[in-house]
């Protein structure tokens, strides 16, 4: 057998005995930690969000909005609407009370108490799963209490770093800018070390309204580098 094939053969072994041996015991503490640790270790970023209202299967948005969002540690989240178009009944009542949601709960507490941590979920491993080509595990939450800002679902992490790679499900309560309790599906990549958002679908079916999508994607992160002072003391 060639050197190359004995390579490969052996990354396979040390693989399959990986995922053989499961999640560690303390796999959700390490999520904790990894959360945790991102809310202290990024100090902000600027990004682009592209927002689209879909009705009943259309594949023309029936409202659109480009954002500019500025996320400062400490300070949350400050948007700017760059353009719109569409209906400015779904730009009002949905596209801009999401945003107001958004900035509400990105600082103080409110922000800690929406992370997905065990202060805020019961969290029960399930399986481990590929996930956008990584290896995670996939944990089902459980919501602590009734929040329209927490989920009833799954959350994939990254078997290597801990990282949420995806979150899915039904919020505990009912936002108030929907009828009913949409699913929720949120994607993330690594970024200079961070996991950051890269789309996001809600999606509400109701008998008399039908059925609305809101996609949201990002696009040219920019991180903001940790002041010297800062980055020296850590």
């Amino acid at each position: 057998m060639s050197r190359f094939a004995l390579t490969i053969a052996f990354g396979l072994l040390v693989k399959c005995t990986a995922l053989a041996q499961g999640p560690p015991k303390d796999l959700i503490q390490r999520v904790d930690n990894m959360q945790f640790a991102r809310e202290a270790d990024l100090p902000g970023y600027r990004v682009t969000e592209h927002y689209s209202v879909l009705r009943n299967g259309d594949s023309q948005p029936a409202a659109y909005a480009v954002v500019e969002t500025v996320y400062k540690r400490g300070e949350g989240k400050q948007y700017t609407v760059k353009s719109r178009s569409g209906s400015s009944f779904l730009q009002k009542n949905l596209i801009d009370r999401v945003l107001e949601e958004e900035r509400n709960i990105s600082k103080g507490d409110l922000r800690k108490s929406v992370l997905v941590t065990s202060a805020n979920y019961s969290m029960e491993f399930e399986r481990e799963e590929s996930m956008a080509g990584r290896d995670c595990f996939l944990i089902k939450l459980t919501a602590k209490r009734k929040s329209p800002y927490l989920i009833n679902g799954e959350v994939w992490i990254d078997s290597r770093n801990y990282d949420i790679v995806r979150i899915q499900g039904r919020p505990s309560a009912t936002p108030s800018f929907w009828v009913g309790l949409p699913m929720i599906r949120r994607d993330y990549q690594e970024l200079q070390g961070f996991a950051l958002a890269t789309s996001s679908q809600s999606e509400s079916k109701n008998f008399f309204l039908g059925t609305t999508v809101l996609k949201i994607e990002y696009e040219n992160y920019q991180v903001t580098p940790e002041p010297k002072g800062l980055a020296q003391a850590k």
